[in-house]
Order: C-alpha cells, then sequence, then structure tokens
C-alpha cells in the first residue's frame, strides 16, 4: 500500500537555522478514496489535518512571506506565537454576531474531529483565528473592505507554545475530487512547507523610514472640544465615563512594510501582544497591545483591568515619581476603578468563583505606564470564550460606562469609524479555549499608508489638554515602530 510519508530523507541537508521535521506518520491512499467517499455520501467537505514538530525556527519565520490572507500572533507573557496563512474554512459576516459565530464554529469542530483524516500525533480540534469590529456597521473610511466580523481556520498555521513548536496543514476534500488530485495538493503544500521554513533565515534588522510625515485626522484645538463636551456630560447626566478615539496618518516616500512593522512592533513592545490581520486587498490591521480582553484555558479565566495612564520618565527615578503619582491620583484611580468594578461584575454570573486583585499595580511600557489589575476566576460548566466576548466587550475602558449611555453618547458625538480600533481579536480553539486582546495601540495600512488610532477615557474632572497629552504617548507605539532601526528577531 503507497503512504506518503511527512519526514525528509537522510540526504536532505540540516543547517543551524534549518526547521527539523519529526515524522508524524503516514498516511494511505485507502485513506484518501475513503474520505472521498464519505464526502460523497455525506455531502459536505471532509479535511486532511497533518501536524509534525519543529525546531530551529521561530514562528514567525515565515512573515513576509506569504500570501493575500494572513495573520500573526506573539503574546511573550504567555510564551505564545502564531503564524498563518490561507484559509480552510471561513465565518464572514458584514455584521459581527458571536452566536452565529460560536454556532458555526461548534458544527466545524463535530464535523471536522468526526469526518477528518489526521497524519499526526493526535487528532486535534481546529482553530479559529479573527475578531470583529468595534460596533456594527463601521464600514466607512478606510475601512470599507474590512468585514463585521472574520474568523477562520487557516491552512497552514505554526504554533510556538511553551511546550514546543509545531506545524498544523489543513487540505480540504470533496466529493468530486479524485486520490490522485488530494494526494497532489497535500504533497506539494507539505513539500512547499518544508522549503521555505528551511529557506527562512533571521531578518534582516527593520529599515522603515524615519522622515515618515504625521497628520493628525483632528486638531488638538477640536478635540479638546469634544473633551470638554463629554466632560459636561459627565458632569450634568449618568454617564460616569466616556472613551474617546482619535486617528492620525503616517505617510512617507516609501510604501510601509508590514512584515518589518510588525517585527518592529514585536521587538519594541516585549509585554505586549502583537498582531497583524491581512486582507486580500493588500491591507493590514496591526499592533501591539497591552490589553488582554480574555483568556480562558481547561475551565479558568483569567484577565485584567488597564485603566489610568502616565509617561515614563527620563531616568528610573523621575519614572518612579510618575509612577507613584499615578498610583496616587484621584482621577486615574477613579477611571480605574470603573473598568475593575464593571469587569468584575460583568464575569461575575459565569463564574464559581472570582479573584480580583485588591490594589492596582503599574504596568509599565517603553512609552507610557498605567494602572492594572489582574482579574481570575473558575468558570462555569459550559462556558465558552466567545460567551465572555460577548459579555465583556466593549470594555469600559475603550467604550465607557454605563456602556449604554456611553455608546449613546459616542454615537451623537464621535464622527470617526473606528472600524476594528478596540475589537476583540485572537483566536479559540474546538474545544472553547481561547485568547482574545483588546485592538488598542493598533493601527491600519495599505500600500500608501499608515493611520493609527488612540483613545482617553474621560471622567469628573478631566483635563482636555491633558488629554490629548495620553493620546500623543499611546500613538508613539505606531510612531517608534515605524521609526525602528534595531536587532532581526
Amino acid at each position: 500500500m503507497t503512504s506518503l510519508h511527512t519526514h525528509p530523507s537522510a540526504s536532505e541537508p540540516k543547517g543551524p537555522t534549518d526547521p527539523s521535521f519529526g515524522r508524524p506518520g503516514a498516511l494511505d491512499a485507502a485513506d484518501i478514496r475513503l474520505a472521498i467517499d464519505r464526502a460523497q455520501h455525506l455531502d459536505h467537505r471532509m479535511h486532511l489535518r497533518l501536524n509534525f514538530a519543529l525546531e530551529g525556527v521561530d514562528a514567525w519565520a515565515l512573515l513576509g512571506d506569504h500570501g493575500s490572507h494572513w495573520s500573526a500572533f506573539h503574546d511573550a507573557t504567555r510564551g505564545v506565537s502564531l503564524w498563518t496563512e490561507g484559509q480552510a474554512w471561513v465565518h464572514q459576516r458584514l455584521v459581527a454576531d458571536i452566536h452565529e459565530v460560536r454556532a458555526e464554529a461548534e458544527r466545524f469542530t463535530h464535523q471536522f474531529m468526526e469526518s477528518s483524516l489526521s497524519a499526526g500525533e493526535e487528532k486535534l480540534p481546529p482553530i479559529f483565528i479573527g475578531g470583529s469590529q468595534f460596533k456594527p456597521s463601521a464600514h466607512s473610511g478606510n475601512w470599507q473592505n474590512w468585514p463585521g466580523s472574520l474568523f477562520f481556520v487557516p491552512r497552514l498555521l505554526i504554533s510556538q507554545k511553551p511546550d514546543g513548536l509545531r506545524a498544523y496543514i489543513v487540505e480540504g476534500i470533496d466529493g468530486d475530487d479524485t486520490a490522485e488530485g488530494v494526494w497532489s495538493r497535500y504533497a506539494d503544500r507539505l513539500a512547499d512547507t518544508r522549503r521555505r521554513l528551511r529557506a527562512a533565515s533571521p531578518r534582516a534588522a527593520p529599515r522603515v523610514e524615519s522622515d515618515s510625515n504625521e497628520v493628525p485626522w483632528e486638531s488638538k484645538e477640536e478635540w479638546e472640544v469634544r473633551v470638554e463636551t463629554a466632560r459636561r456630560s459627565i458632569e450634568t447626566s449618568s454617564l460616569h465615563k466616556v472613551v474617546l478615539a482619535r486617528a492620525t496618518a503616517f505617510t512617507s516616500p516609501r510604501p510601509p512594510c508590514p512584515s518589518e512593522t510588525l517585527r518592529a512592533l514585536r521587538a519594541l513592545n516585549p509585554e505586549c501582544t502583537t498582531f497583524g490581520l491581512s486582507l486580500p486587498s493588500g491591507e493590514v490591521f496591526f499592533g501591539a497591545t497591552p490589553e488582554a480582553l480574555i483568556t480562558v484555558s481547561g475551565g479558568s479565566l483569567s484577565t485584567h483591568a488597564v485603566a489610568g495612564t502616565a509617561p515614563r520618565g527620563q531616568n528610573e527615578r523621575a519614572d518612579d515619581r510618575l509612577g507613584e503619582q499615578l498610583l496616587s491620583s484621584v482621577k486615574e484611580r477613579m477611571e480605574h476603578a470603573i473598568v475593575t468594578n464593571t469587569l468584575a461584575q460583568q464575569l461575575s454570573p459565569h463564574c464559581r468563583a472570582i479573584e480580583v486583585a485588591r490594589q492596582p499595580e503599574l504596568m509599565k511600557l517603553p512609552s507610557a505606564q498605567h494602572l492594572n489589575s489582574p482579574i481570575t476566576g473558575l468558570l462555569r460548566s459550559g462556558t465558552h470564550v466567545l460567551d465572555l466576548v460577548e459579555e465583556l466587550h466593549p470594555t469600559p475602558a475603550l467604550g465607557g460606562a454605563p456602556s449604554q449611555a456611553a455608546a449613546r453618547w459616542l454615537a451623537r458625538h464621535e464622527s470617526l469609524c473606528r472600524g476594528w480600533y478596540g475589537a476583540p481579536i485572537g483566536w479559540f480553539d474546538g474545544e472553547g479555549n481561547g485568547h482574545f486582546a483588546v485592538a488598542i495601540r493598533s493601527a491600519w495600512m495599505d500600500r500608501r499608508q499608515v493611520v493609527a488610532f488612540a483613545g482617553a477615557g474621560i471622567v469628573h474632572g478631566s483635563v482636555p489638554s491633558e488629554e490629548w497629552e495620553e493620546t500623543e504617548l499611546k500613538l508613539q507605539t505606531i510612531q517608534d515602530a515605524l521609526r525602528f532601526r534595531g536587532d532581526p528577531i
């Protein structure tokens, strides 16, 4: 019986940067014919899935060597990196509906686990990558090509976790396929993946133009008028907090490069989750966010409240002084408490137990420091990470409080289309585990320009000029990446 083996021959060279491929097993031609027969009988697509171990390569090794559908995530604090290419399954809607996403993903997971072929150590549930826009019908301006929600199972996934580095390849099988055609596609994809990974080498240091031109979409004076309007509304209504957003465009003679910018963000922001998601149009949404929305693993959840901002100091002594001022600021502590209390209230119904930090700690990032309160909990049975995404988004750190009152105020007073800025972005698996980040410190990119977004929470006592300076600090994350010259990663 003929078999397709997935390990390299002894004659293939191995160098110090050459990934080592384990031997995950063999796939029989008879198995493929059986899968085609089942696809005809069941009237739905079957899938082949190969997973195998890698060594000697970073999960982002192919960043910059990709097609039109790719994504990248790096979370150093959890020791997780993902890189994907292509789509074996996709759920895309003009208006986001988390219930529909979960239902469709569960249906696909059931089909996948029941009727897929797996050449690997074990048959694992699929991984779904994606996210959604900040609010429904946000399709104007730069976001006209972006769906309300987009989730997909990648054709190629390279996953780096504390327990190791693995590659996953998914190939579809339809009822009108032939065994030879499936075999050829599968073998070609495997060979192409191996070739590209062997050819991958440490990237040269990013060399992004340093003379980019910065053009705010809103003047400082216009922003301060909006902040003052928000502050008066808070003082005369039931509104406690509202988060205003603004955008700035960066242009330069050299077209922006997604891979260089993402590598720069990852190098400059090791405490953050760096992410990138592309469209066939060449547009990319990317960022380095310090804020996790929710993580679910094995019946436990973790998140944190991040609100309250101060600049970094020029030296250690000045930095410590600014941090102490942040910790003792009545205004910043009030803003932070609104976010912390709201998150705890929203999560409590889903938990058997929940624990919230008694006092905030400082989260120190390259361009700013924030108040941060970790939250952990034990989930009630059957809780899916998407249940919590729907419950939490938008958090008071991105929308305001009370959430409905803040949403109504923003609908009347904010003309900026946020698109996917501030939205949930991340991944989940077929068992309901997953990790979603809040897509802040982020930007939209096409072949001509980069548009970066930043927001500031307005509460009683907010000073308009200080809120402008806070957004300038936050925009610096993207600006620094565009001007980065450093070591390869």
